[in-house]
Formats: structure tokens, C-alpha cells, sequence
């Protein structure tokens, strides 16, 4: 958890283990999130803590 996109906002990532697709989940201010964003390609190989 972070403010990843720096809106001001706390958001969340997450990796599709299949893939390694990295996803934005920005959070919204009230507490909820939008619509998840592809964030990056690749992380096979990685952990996200």
C-alpha cells in the first residue's frame, strides 16, 4: 500500500502469479478503489511486499 500514482490517495498492487502482470488498484479518498490498472509487465520472477 502506498500513494503510487501521487494523487494524494492510498492505493494497492497486486501480481497476477500466472503472468507476472503487475495491477494498480488507486484508491479514491472515501476509503474505495477504482478500477484496477495494469501497472507492469514482467514480475514473473518477483515478490511484492
Amino acid at each position: 500500500m502506498g500513494d503510487f500514482n501521487r494523487d494524494g490517495h492510498v492505493d494497492w498492487m497486486a501480481r497476477r502469479k500466472s503472468d507476472g502482470v503487475v495491477f494498480l488498484y488507486p484508491g479514491d479518498g472515501a476509503g474505495n478503489h477504482t478500477a484496477r490498472r495494469t501497472f507492469g509487465t514482467g514480475w514473473n520472477s518477483m515478490t511484492i511486499a
